[in-house]
C-alpha cells in the first residue's frame, strides 16, 4: 500500500543518514534493512497495517463491546492468535483510542473494554465489581445524572470515559441469597 510505498521511497532515496543503523549500532545499506528499521521507528505510525490477528481482536471486541475482558480471556476465547500478540494488539488500540484499559479497585488485573462501538457513545457504562460485565445506563437516567451534576456543581462529564463501579442485580442476588441460606 501507500505505507510501503512511502518507506520504499524513504530507504532508496536517504543513503546518506545516519540514523539507519542495527541494533549494534553498525549502518544499513540495503533497502530491505532499512525498511526493516523505518517500521520499527514508531509503531504507533503502522496502525494502518492491519494484521489477520489484529482483525481477528477487533472483530472480537466488537461482539464483546458491553464486556470488560482481560488479556487471558481473550487469549483463550482466541487460541489462534499467541498471548504476546493479543497484548501487543491492546496496547496498540488504546493508544489510538479503540480500547480503554481498565485496572479494577482492589484487583491487579486490568481489563480492556471496546470503545469505538456506536452503542457506547453517549452512555455511562456501569461495571460490576464481583463479575466484571459492563452496562449501558439508560439514555433518561444518564442524561438526568448528568443535568444534575452539571446544574448543582457546573462540571460537564466525559460520557465517553465514565465508569460508575457497582454490584450488578444479578450478583446482588446472588450474595443476597447467599447471605440468607446462612443466616438459615
Amino acid at each position: 500500500g501507500k505505507l510501503s510505498e512511502i518507506c520504499e521511497w524513504f530507504a532508496r532515496n536517504c543513503e546518506s543518514l545516519a540514523i539507519f543503523v542495527d541494533k549494534r549500532g553498525i549502518p544499513c545499506y540495503s533497502v530491505q534493512e532499512k525498511m526493516r528499521i523505518i517500521r520499527r521507528l514508531d509503531g504507533r505510525f503502522m496502525q494502518a497495517y492491519m494484521t489477520q490477528p489484529r482483525k481477528r481482536l477487533l472483530t472480537y471486541l466488537q461482539n464483546h463491546a458491553d464486556e470488560t475482558l482481560t488479556a487471558g480471556q481473550i487469549s483463550e476465547d482466541l487460541p489462534e492468535i499467541s498471548v504476546s500478540a493479543v497484548y501487543r494488539n491492546l496496547s496498540a488500540l488504546e493508544q489510538d483510542g479503540t480500547v480503554r484499559k481498565v485496572a479494577k479497585s482492589g484487583s491487579r488485573e486490568v481489563f480492556f473494554q471496546y470503545m469505538k462501538a456506536e452503542e457506547c457513545k453517549d452512555h455511562l457504562h456501569l461495571s460490576c465489581k464481583k463479575c466484571g460485565k459492563t452496562f449501558h445506563m439508560d439514555e433518561a437516567e444518564t442524561e438526568a445524572l448528568l443535568g444534575s451534576i452539571a446544574k448543582l456543581d457546573g462540571f460537564t462529564v466525559d460520557r465517553s470515559d465514565t465508569v460508575l463501579y457497582g454490584v450488578c442485580e444479578s450478583c446482588a442476588e446472588k450474595t443476597n441469597q447467599t447471605e440468607e441460606k446462612t443466616e438459615e
